[in-house]
């Protein structure tokens, strides 16, 4: 039974960790880190393919930890949550252009 709610946590994390990703990727607009331009041209749609695959990661990583029993096991549980928002601000901080 444990595992069964384990994996029903995992479903409901990376659901919630796609909708965190948006809301990420609006709040970056809205803070002027990332130009509204960006998003529908090929480096938004880069980032968001990137994000998916770092989203499907964590989730295999999730699915993983949903077998351990260590304390620590909730990190890679809560992983699908927050790596692909992680991973959106670090790749947009890492490309941004200097102002000239």
């Amino acid at each position: 039974m444990a595992l069964l709610l384990r994996f029903v946590w995992l479903v409901i994390i990376a659901v919630l960790g796609g909708i965190a990703y948006g809301l990420s990727a609006n709040i970056m607009v809205m803070a002027g880190l990332l130009s509204s331009d960006s998003v529908s041209t090929s480096f938004g749609v880069d980032m968001t393919q990137k994000a998916v695959l770092v989203w499907l990661v964590c989730v295999a990583l999730g699915l993983g930890a949903c077998f351990l029993q260590t304390k620590w096991r909730y990190v890679l549980l809560f992983s699908p949550l927050f790596g692909p928002s992680a991973f959106a601000l670090l790749y947009t901080l890492l490309n941004q252009t200097p102002a000239p």
